[in-house]
């Protein structure tokens, strides 16, 4: 992927069983916008996530992502909403406001 494209990913609500995931990709293509759509899977998010916590466990895997890495994930959003600036933001978000 280009800095000239961009990925979007649409998480349907958890409450729609069997609703798929689309992926939109938006880019240029000889000067014109583009938006491609694609579906990345019709089984349910939280299905999947129980599935690889499941397997991680009986069979002593690995996750995909580390304790590090959620954290690292976190104070990113959490900086993500800080520079928004909302009204009423309160917490670690909030004294992010402070790190920006």
């Amino acid at each position: 992927m280009s800095s000239a494209t961009r990925l979007r990913i649409q998480f349907p609500s958890p409450f729609l069983k069997h609703f798929p995931t689309p992926i939109v990709v938006q880019s240029m293509e000889n000067g014109a916008a583009v938006e491609k759509t694609v579906q990345a899977s019709y089984d349910e998010a939280f299905q999947e996530e129980l599935r690889a916590f499941h397997d991680c466990i009986v069979n002593d895997k690995q996750p995909l992502t580390t304790v590090t890495d959620a954290r690292t994930d976190i104070a990113i959003l959490q900086q993500i909403v800080a520079a928004l600036k909302p009204d009423g933001l309160g917490g670690e978000a909030a004294r992010s406001v402070m790190r920006l």
